[in-house]
């Protein structure tokens, strides 16, 4: 079993929160981290049909049976439980994790009766470190220092190719069927659960859409019309992808030294094997040549730099940079310390002086002395302002 870096955080969190809830998208290991963190408490799903039958018709007695506290998953299948979990812990001082894929119904009830009660984390599929089992390394450690014997991009299209997901990594040649079950199983469990859509295969194509915009501008107007929807309908049903893990949102920096020019955010899958599928992408061969492959990398490499802050218990500002020439910067970090950190990413593998362009001028205009360039290649250099380092620094 693979090591999660969360694991630590999760055993700090409950010692010193009141109770943690643990959310991520299906498949990405929450009961797993809360099982493996902590093998001596009881644990119950509401998946199942008797377990939830007997929270519904005895709520009282059905929590009695923690005796400190313990792990529940999916509480969301019965709301009104969450009246009597304040009661437990308010009164009785017990303990609980809760996990959940569908954090939209959660956060709801969580707001009404465990507000100030509950420390969140935010769990989604494995990072590369936690792949090749090392240790937990702040994105700022990792960027201080190249690697010592970095490697070009071809050492990662397995990586992109496979993606995150556990259990891809717990049976073999579970790719060749994974995918598909995981996609099935998600529309008729989540989506025809929370949005009701009669029929999923217009869905199905609107996830299908989404995957081709990934790592670009989101255009609800075009995305609708190309899907056949409403564009209120995109706008809801891009919620409930949010909401289900499996993409985000990335939103436009602003500030006084530059207005905002474009108020669209960018998208990105959380997962560049659960991308890939979608993208009908299923060799080694079909990603290197693909139309969409930087953007895929880009994705990829934002992805990465997201999950290094979540699996520490951080929800990280993060934003992209875009002005009205069409300078861009992929990813700026707004740190803790009031700093902004700008990091251009490209699949290339030998540098051009253009990458650095919209670097230089983002950094002029927010008195910005440190940027990042992260590319396809193995060599490290240092441009003016701009570090460059090999993706393999992740």
């Amino acid at each position: 079993m693979l090591n999660r870096h969360l694991s630590n955080i999760l055993i700090s969190r409950y010692k010193q929160a009141r109770s943690v809830y643990i959310y991520g998208p299906r498949q990405s290991g929450k009961t797993t981290l809360a099982r493996s963190s902590f093998p001596d408490l009881p644990y119950v799903t509401l998946e199942d049909p008797d377990v939830l039958d007997y929270a519904i018709s005895d709520p009282r007695s059905f929590l009695q049976q923690f005796k400190e506290g313990g792990i529940i998953d999916e509480p969301q299948r019965y709301p009104d439980l969450f009246s009597y979990l304040q009661s437990e812990i308010d009164l009785n001082n017990k303990k609980f994790i809760l996990s959940s894929s569908q954090n939209f119904l959660m956060m709801e009830s969580i707001s009404q009766s465990l507000a100030g009660r509950i420390s969140i984390l935010n769990l989604l599929p494995l990072s590369k470190a936690e792949i090749e089992h090392k240790p937990w390394v702040s994105l700022e450690d990792k960027l201080m220092i190249p690697p010592k014997e970095p490697h070009s991009i071809d050492t990662l299209w397995p990586l992109i190719l496979k993606g995150g997901y556990p259990e891809l990594y717990r049976i073999p040649g579970a790719m060749d069927y994974w995918f598909s079950d995981y996609v099935r199983t998600y529309l008729e469990r989540d989506v025809r659960r929370l949005i009701k859509v009669e029929d999923l295969s217009i869905f199905q194509r609107f996830l299908k859409l989404c995957a081709g915009r990934s790592g670009h501008l989101l255009n609800y107007a075009n995305l609708a019309s190309d899907t056949g929807i409403s564009e209120t309908t995109c706008r809801r049903w891009l919620g409930l992808l949010e909401q289900s893990g499996l993409v985000m949102l990335l939103k436009p920096y602003h500030n006084n030294f530059q207005k905002r020019i474009v108020k669209s955010p960018k998208l990105y899958f959380l997962d560049t094997g659960l991308l890939c599928h979608l993208l009908m992408i299923k060799t080694q061969e079909h990603l290197e040549t693909h139309p969409a492959l930087g953007a895929i990398v880009e994705t990829y490499t934002v992805t990465e730099i997201y999950k290094t802050f979540l699996n520490h218990g951080i929800e990280p500002e993060c934003y992209f940079w875009r002005d009205a020439q069409k300078n861009e910067v992929d990813l700026l970090l707004a740190l803790p310390d009031n700093q902004l950190l700008p990091i251009e990413i490209k699949a290339g593998q030998t540098i051009a002086s253009d990458w650095l362009k919209p670097l230089d001028k983002l950094c002029t205009l927010a008195k910005i002395e440190k940027s990042f360039l992260l590319y396809g290649g193995k060599q490290s250099q240092q441009r003016n302002t701009t570090n460059i380092f090999p993706l393999d620094v992740l």
